[in-house]
């Protein structure tokens, strides 16, 4: 069956077969020797089924009630005669995401990871990266973010504040969040978006790092968006560094920390990479 627009919504409909490996057959209500084998769009069962399997998927599907059923167009020989469409149940509402909840199916997404351009970091030794260096981010005197070219990642995020303004940038809302993957994620502090990468998923809270500043957080999965192809080709414009020369202490991290906050830019000179950390020294400008 071909179907002329991307999102077709059909006629109420009832399921009639439920298979193992979750595709079942629908039937238009006024014509039962007709269906279509089908499975529910971006999810797929859990490898290990829960104790109450069974019951959650009767509640979704053998509730000889009419549903509505929205079919989505698979492109040409990519669909094994299986389509793929959302499920409205009535009292249960979206069966997706109502089996999500019941840990029954989980979210996949058939898009391809987005990859950020690689940073150059080949750096000569006791070269000067930067006079007008700020630091972003603060852990550690190991472990802190420096950006190197601060006018650069302002202008980078005016960039991403006019992509905020669109409403088809906004309406996305489709995003499935994994460890590793890269999104868009607006903070709550100050209402921006950033790049970001995801660190940690939990139902639907995610741990982000934030690839421009270096800091991370917590961000509700509805405020995440796909990371556009035209801004995965900048590098993170922070660098994560380590200090040369300080024994880590209490004392000593404070110290360092307020020194280096108080500076309004700094210079840079490099030392060594280490497992992909840069090994600096620092000096007031």
């Amino acid at each position: 069956m071909r179907f002329s627009v991307f999102l077709l919504v059909l006629e109420p409909i009832v399921v009639s077969v439920i298979t193992d490996t979750f595709q079942f057959h629908l039937s238009p209500i006024d014509d039962a020797f007709q269906s279509w084998l089908c499975t529910l769009k971006g999810v797929k069962v859990f490898s290990a089924i829960c104790q109450n399997f069974q019951k959650h998927i009767d509640a979704s599907f053998a509730t000889n009630e009419e549903l509505s059923a929205s079919f989505h167009q698979a492109s040409s020989g990519d669909n094994d005669g299986v389509f793929e469409m959302d499920l409205a149940v009535p009292k249960i509402g979206d069966a997706s995401q109502y089996l999500i909840e019941k840990n029954i199916v989980e979210r996949v997404s058939k898009e391809a990871d987005v990859e950020l351009a690689a940073e150059d970091v080949n750096f000569a030794p006791q070269q000067i990266i930067s006079t007008t260096a700020t630091l972003s981010w603060f852990k550690l005197p190991a472990e802190f973010w420096i950006q190197f070219a601060p006018n650069y990642v302002k202008n980078f995020m005016e960039r991403l504040d006019k992509l905020a303004l669109d409403p088809q940038f906004l309406n996305q809302k489709n995003f499935i969040p994994s460890v590793g993957k890269l999104c868009l994620a607006i903070y709550e502090n100050d209402k921006r978006w950033y790049r970001a990468k995801v660190e940690a998923v939990k139902e639907d809270w995610v741990k982000i790092s934030n690839v421009e500043y270096g800091n991370g957080c917590a961000v509700k999965t509805c405020n995440l968006r796909g990371l556009p192809k035209e801004f995965s080709q900048q590098p993170a414009l922070a660098f994560k560094c380590c200090q040369d020369g300080f024994q880590i202490s209490e004392s000593t991290s404070k110290l360092f920390e307020e020194i280096v906050v108080d500076l309004e830019c700094f210079s840079v000179k490099f030392l060594k990479l280490v497992d992909g950390v840069l090994l600096v020294e620092k000096t007031c400008v």
